[in-house]
């Protein structure tokens, strides 16, 4: 039997127990300084004294034409470059609102009285025969009134008994404000003799001109 030759392995073991430990504390180094880095961070990123943080809002910056673009703009809009488009005017949709018209009332006028007392007509002719304290019937003089004279239609004349209306007459109602849809009211002066007949009818307030003829000719029966 051949006898072999035995080798030692306490130096292989040895080495590989010596490059163990120090592989083992260079990783505990490398990890213990990672953690130091980020407590540090942690540290340097983040306030640590309690107080509260205030974040201000962000402002955006707005950019606005110097002059010199404002001067630049304006000289190429008066030159003879190519002009801007012009837009069509934007028409309003639907049916479009009438704007009322005001109506401008006449001032009121109070009527003239025509008067005559009876002292006057008594005491404005000749002398009459009668004594002193008693009243004498005088020669009227009428050769300066026309006969047929009519007084202005804004005289008033003091009567014993009212003039009341004899019948009602509706005027006619005009075809043109019909089919319109116009709607009006006329009021009307009229001049009544003696026998009680409309000598002369005017206007004096309206609220629509195309009723007014239509009423001067109901006034007229």
């Amino acid at each position: 039997m051949t006898a072999k030759e035995v080798v030692p392995l306490h130096g292989g073991l040895r080495s590989l127990s010596l490059s163990y430990h120090c592989n083992i504390s260079i990783a505990l180094a490398a990890a213990v300084c990672l953690h130091l880095l980020v407590i540090i961070m942690y540290y340097l990123t983040h306030d640590t004294t309690g107080e509260n943080v205030v974040v201000r809002p962000k402002v955006p910056i707005v950019l606005y034409p110097s002059a010199i673009d404002v001067i630049e703009i304006n000289k190429w809009r008066g030159s003879s470059g190519p002009s801007l488009p012009k837009s069509n005017p934007v028409l309003p949709f639907g049916n479009p609102i009438p704007t009322p018209i005001p109506i401008v009332e006449p001032e009121f006028q109070p009527p003239k009285v025509f008067h005559v007392s009876a002292d006057e007509s008594l005491t404005s002719g000749s002398e009459g025969d009668g004594e002193d304290g008693g009243a004498g019937m005088g020669e009227q003089d009428y050769s300066q009134i026309p006969p047929d004279a009519e007084p202005p239609i804004d005289t008033f004349f003091i009567v014993e008994k009212l003039p009341v209306p004899v019948r009602q007459v509706s005027p006619e109602y005009p075809e043109v404000a019909r089919h319109a849809g116009l709607e009006g009211a006329v009021w009307v002066k009229m001049l009544v003799d003696k026998q009680g007949r409309v000598k002369r009818s005017v206007v004096f307030k309206s609220d629509n001109e195309a009723f007014d003829d239509n009423v001067l000719d109901a006034s007229r029966y």
